[in-house]
């Protein structure tokens, strides 16, 4: 078992390794821009926006991906504690904070979430196309400036995948529901 985990291990590091020797001192501020939207300040400026456009589902559903970034990435961050590839790997530099633990990619989980939320949003293939690249870059960025190793990102995919599934499944109907009595008592003050 434990051969296996420094077998992967190894090939993790010359995954982050690589990329880092493709990325170039121009390409790693590029990658910083797409890393910038895996922050949650960036959706909550965008639900923030469709709240005062009138659309409340939206930043309903915005909200339960925050919970369960809370309830579900951070805490596996703190569980598992796993090291950054800078700390596990030779020859890896992160061009970002080297705060906390590297799994799961919580970047990659918010992107990939709260995109796939306005794809069903927006009921469109553009939109899903638009928000599935998105969530490819984030995480593709993550790798690129040594912050994350690629099976972090792809158990990040996964989760937000699976997280956003059970968001439409199970809590839409509810959450467009509250929504609805929110609106009424809104109408029927404001009539007063």
């Amino acid at each position: 078992m434990i051969q296996a985990e420094n077998n992967s291990s190894s090939l993790e590091c010359k995954i982050v390794s690589k990329a880092q020797k493709r990325r170039g001192k121009l390409f790693g501020h590029f990658w910083k821009i797409w890393s910038f939207f895996g922050l949650p300040y960036f959706w909550l400026i965008l639900a923030i926006i469709f709240f005062f456009l009138g659309n409340f589902l939206v930043p309903a559903l915005f909200m339960i991906i925050t919970m369960s970034y809370v309830f579900i990435v951070a805490p596996l961050k703190l569980i598992i504690k796993r090291p950054r590839p800078q700390q596990k790997c030779d020859n890896v530099e992160s061009l970002i904070s080297k705060r906390k633990f590297s799994f799961p990619s919580g970047h990659t989980f918010i992107a990939t979430s709260f995109g796939l939320v306005l794809a069903f949003y927006f009921d469109d293939f553009f939109w899903f196309i638009a928000m599935l690249f998105l969530g490819i870059m984030v995480g593709t960025s993550r790798v690129f400036l040594g912050a994350h190793f690629l099976s972090d990102v792809l158990f990040s995919y996964t989760m937000a995948v699976v997280v956003v599934i059970l968001i439409f499944w199970f809590l839409s109907p509810l959450v467009q529901m509250i929504i609805l009595i929110f609106q009424s008592i809104f109408l029927l003050t404001s009539i007063k």
